[in-house]
C-alpha cells in the first residue's frame, strides 16, 4: 500500500516484510514508497480497519469465523457483535458459549468450505 495515496497492491508474489515496512517498490500512481500490510502480533490494526471491521460485525446479521481461536482481543470479540456467529475451528475457543454463537463446528476449515461450495452447486 502506498505510504503517500493509499493505493492497493496486490501481488501474485510472496513479500518479504511484515509489519508495515518498506517493500523497496514504488507506486505507480504518484511514486511514494509502498509499505506491506501484514500485522505483525504487536500490530494494531489500522484505525481506518478497525472501525470497517466494527461496523460490519454491528450490522452482520452472521458472521463466520474460519480457523481462529479467537483469542487475540480485541479483534477476537468483533464476532460477538453480529447478531449470530458461527464458529469453524478445530479446537474450543473463548467464544463457544457466547449467546449468540448458533454453531460450533469442529473440522478442518478446508473440508467445511469444500462441503458448502458443493452444496451451493461451485466445485472446487
Amino acid at each position: 500500500k502506498c505510504e503517500n495515496c493509499n493505493e492497493e497492491y496486490f501481488r501474485s508474489f510472496q513479500i518479504e516484510t511484515i509489519s508495515f515496512q518498506k517493500t523497496g517498490r514504488i507506486c505507480c500512481s504518484c511514486g511514494g514508497n509502498l509499505r506491506d500490510t501484514l500485522l505483525d502480533w504487536e500490530d494494531d490494526l489500522p484505525e481506518t480497519d478497525w472501525e470497517l471491521a466494527v461496523n460490519h460485525c454491528d450490522s452482520a446479521d452472521l458472521v463466520i469465523c474460519l480457523g481462529t481461536s479467537l483469542r487475540i482481543e480485541p479483534a477476537g470479540s468483533l464476532p460477538t457483535s453480529a447478531k449470530k456467529f458461527v464458529i469453524v475451528n478445530l479446537q474450543e475457543t473463548p467464544k463457544d458459549e457466547e449467546k449468540n454463537c448458533c454453531l460450533i463446528i469442529k473440522a478442518r476449515v478446508d473440508d467445511v468450505m469444500k462441503d458448502l461450495m458443493s452444496r451451493l452447486g461451485y466445485e472446487c
